[in-house]
């Protein structure tokens, strides 16, 4: 079947076990809102219908400029599921590297959130793009998001897709030059996951927070596709602030999550107030994207001792090759484990 060689697919099985299980409590805006599996699932579909009946063809390149909102996870995931190519922009980039990126890339496409970049509007109006969508507004040039996706629409089959077919195109960070485009493949990202959920497995009781940028993909990688497959859930931040990010682990009961190094050392800022709240869900804490120091490491235990610690290595264009050994022999501290096994699983 088409769908199991999408990655827009790849989390079928738990719409179907747990269509009204909440996936997303996402706070953007200063309000909660809930997404479950079944709405996901829904939305995502009706963005390829969407990109369809706008002329979006299969292997076509659609940028994204969209903050911590479901609206990205619903356009990222929606758009591959009609063979469209996603590219999650990075909202921190200059208007000049992201005018760059998306010449780059051909572009036919860009959903831009004003909020998250103050240029956005302008980056897109002076690219050559065909189509432009805009969320929580009206501006000339732009179709609004909302109304597209409301438009009727036939669903879209999936089209067939080969192995090396690609899924989508995040770009580096640039510390090495300028950005690079990375081609990461259906069949890759697929086996990826399951991989993932085989050795160091998520559980469906399982929730995570979400405070990194959604185009970084520890946030990606490290959270939303591991939920999402297992059945488990997550909370959406907006963004990083050491307090709210407390508040968030304590109210929504998060066993875990990831961050920068920069996360927890400002939260170790707020000891007393960390004392205040119950956080006795959160079972792991993994530190990565970084050099983390053995110092941040002991800080962070001895302010969490009920808590599991690691420090995570990975890289935009090849995944998290280091991971906890499988035989359950401990990580030396200053290291982000071992090479993960090889296997043909998937």
């Amino acid at each position: 079947m088409n769908r199991r060689r999408n990655l827009g697919f790849f989390f079928d099985q738990s719409v179907a076990r747990l269509p009204d299980k909440v996936a997303i409590i996402d706070l953007f805006g200063g309000r909660e809102r809930c997404a479950t599996y079944r709405q996901l699932d829904e939305r995502m579909n009706g963005v390829a219908s969407m990109l369809a009946r706008l002329g979006v063809t299969p292997g076509e390149r659609v940028a994204m400029l969209i903050g911590n909102r479901t609206e990205f996870i619903e356009f990222f995931f929606g758009s591959m599921r009609a063979g469209a190519i996603p590219l999650p922009l990075n909202t921190r980039l200059a208007a000049g590297t992201l005018d760059e990126i998306i010449v780059d890339a051909g572009c036919a496409l860009a959903v831009i959130d004003p909020s998250s970049h103050r240029d956005a509007l302008a980056v897109a109006q002076r690219l050559p793009l065909h189509q432009r969508l805009l969320l929580d507004a009206r501006h000339e040039g732009f179709l609004s998001f909302e109304e597209e996706m409301a438009k009727p629409a036939g669903p879209v089959d999936p089209p067939a897709l080969p192995d090396d077919a690609q899924a989508f195109q995040p770009y580096t960070s640039g510390s090495t030059g300028r950005p690079k485009g990375a081609i990461m493949t259906h069949h890759g990202m697929l086996w990826y996951v399951a991989y993932n959920q085989r050795y160091w497995p998520c559980a469906e009781s399982d929730r995570g927070l979400v405070a990194l940028p959604l185009f970084h993909k520890n946030a990606l990688r490290g959270t939303v596709k591991p939920m999402l497959y297992a059945g488990g859930s997550f909370v959406l931040m907006p963004g990083y602030g050491p307090r709210a990010y407390l508040d968030a682990l304590a109210k929504y009961k998060c066993t875990y999550s990831r961050g920068v190094a920069a996360v927890f050392t400002m939260f170790l800022q707020h000891r007393d107030y960390l004392r205040t709240l119950d956080l006795g869900a959160l079972r792991d804490l993994t530190i990565g994207s970084a050099v983390v120091t053995p110092e941040l490491v002991d800080a962070v235990e001895r302010a969490l001792p009920h808590v599991k610690v690691s420090e995570s290595y990975g890289l935009t264009e090849g995944g998290s090759p280091l991971r906890a050994p499988i035989d359950g022999r401990a990580v030396p501290r200053g290291s982000p484990a071992c090479p993960r096994p090889r296997s043909s699983f998937g």
